[in-house]
């Protein structure tokens, strides 16, 4: 992924377009592993691949990890229709993941996205 694929899926799922992590989330309550990994490999590509921090990037990036938590607590909430099916038990696992791309987008400590301190890896795609 390179600087403009990334840029274009933060700005995709920040304006809640077909195919993007939040659409999936938002327009078809389904959790999509594939769309999450997409959205967190933006954010962590922008991390990489740029020197200088974006206000309207990070506000963009922050409205969007709102939105997902938003739409947790409404799926846990009793009183509201609203469910996300494909909801992985380890949804917190997820939610970690994109704390610390946010955090590194943030503070550019690198360190933080080591993946071997993480319990959520990426499923092996079998050949």
């Amino acid at each position: 992924m390179n600087w403009d694929e990334a840029k274009l899926i933060i700005k995709n799922n920040y304006e809640c377009k077909e195919d993007s992590f939040i659409y999936f989330l938002h327009e078809k309550g389904n959790f999509s592993t594939q769309q999450f990994w997409e959205y967190y490999d933006s954010v962590v590509c922008l991390v990489q691949c740029t020197k200088e921090r974006n206000h309207k990037e990070a506000m963009r990036i922050t409205n969007c990890y709102e939105s997902i938590l938003k739409f947790i607590i409404c799926h846990f909430d009793p009183n509201d229709l609203y469910e996300i099916s494909n909801f992985p038990n380890n949804y917190g696992e997820y939610l970690e993941r994109l704390e610390y791309a946010i955090m590194v987008y943030r503070t550019e400590n690198m360190k933080l996205l080591d993946d071997s301190t993480f319990a959520l890896q990426r499923e092996s795609k079998k050949v």
